[in-house]
This record gives C-alpha cells, sequence and structure tokens, in this order.
C-alpha cells in the first residue's frame, strides 16, 4: 500500500516538473502600428497663385519661400492642420482644416482631403480649400499640398509646405 500511495504521490507531482517560470511583459518588443504625426512642426511654405510664386513677386526673387511653423493633430481616420505663422514679405497666414481625411501605417500617416470645400482666409484672399493631401513618414518627415480656388478673382492658389517634426 506504501509503494501506491509513493507512486500515486510521483504521478501527482510530475506535472510540476514540466512548468516553467518566463517573463510576461511581452509589451517589450511590439513596434507601434502606426506612426504618430501629433505635434509641431518646422520647414519651409511655397504660395502660389495662379501658379506666380508669391514670395519671389514680393521679395523680387530673392526668395522662393518662407520659414513656416504648424501643428497637426492625428486622430483615428482623420487629422487637424492648423497654422498660425508670420511670413516673410507676407504678412501673418491663420489656416486650420480640421478632420482631413488621413490613414497611418507604421512607415507614414497619409493626408487624402479631397472635396473639402472649406471656405477660408489666406493672406488677405478669400479661399475655398478643396484638398488637403500629403504624408508624415515615421521619421517626422512632411509634405503638404493645399489647393484652393479664389473665386472671387478666379485664381488657382496652391501651398506648398515641407518641413520636419520638432
Amino acid at each position: 500500500m506504501k509503494k501506491n500511495l509513493l507512486y500515486l504521490l510521483m504521478l501527482l507531482a510530475m506535472p510540476m516538473a514540466f512548468v516553467a517560470c518566463g517573463d510576461d511583459d511581452d509589451d517589450k518588443d511590439v513596434k507601434p502600428t502606426t506612426v504618430n504625426a501629433t505635434g509641431t512642426y518646422d520647414g519651409d511654405i511655397v504660395l502660389l497663385v495662379d501658379g506666380e510664386n508669391l514670395f519671389e513677386a514680393a521679395a523680387g526673387s530673392t526668395s522662393s519661400s518662407s520659414p513656416i511653423e504648424f501643428s497637426l493633430n492625428q486622430k483615428a481616420n482623420s487629422t487637424d492642420l492648423a497654422i498660425d505663422d508670420e511670413l516673410l514679405y507676407i504678412g501673418n497666414i491663420v489656416l486650420s482644416v480640421e478632420n482631413i481625411a488621413s490613414t497611418a501605417t507604421s512607415e507614414k500617416l497619409t493626408l487624402n482631403g479631397t472635396n473639402i470645400n472649406v471656405e477660408k482666409n489666406i493672406i488677405g484672399l478669400d479661399v475655398t480649400i478643396n484638398t488637403v493631401t500629403g504624408t508624415v513618414d515615421k521619421n517626422g518627415k512632411a509634405t503638404l499640398n493645399i489647393s484652393a480656388v479664389a473665386p472671387a478673382l478666379s485664381q488657382n492658389v496652391e501651398i506648398e509646405i515641407t518641413a520636419q517634426k520638432k
């Protein structure tokens, strides 16, 4: 009987021999699933009205762009853009566009806002913003293009921005 009890205890103890202690912190190797583009950016802006560069026209061809600072606020399926900065030779630009359609991967955020039709005043021009497109890569390099129309003057306005996240 003692022999059977010994075998029974050994049999019950056997599963404990195969239990291992391990590190339950599996999150340390998990990489973000999407780029985080929310933040402030420094870069350059180019303003074209019917293809004419406003900085070259205002500065007599000494400058084709101006330094710019802007911010992005990335949400689940959209991104907000806000610009409030002083431009060389032209004056202050205040522009905000909310809920720009966007998609994000681990490599980049892509803004693909089309048919926006938001009316704004940019550097004294009343415009209707039609599209806001561009990308922000995982290193924070941003390229934005804004297309608008100034209906009263029948002019096309193109804004091109290249920047780096701070």
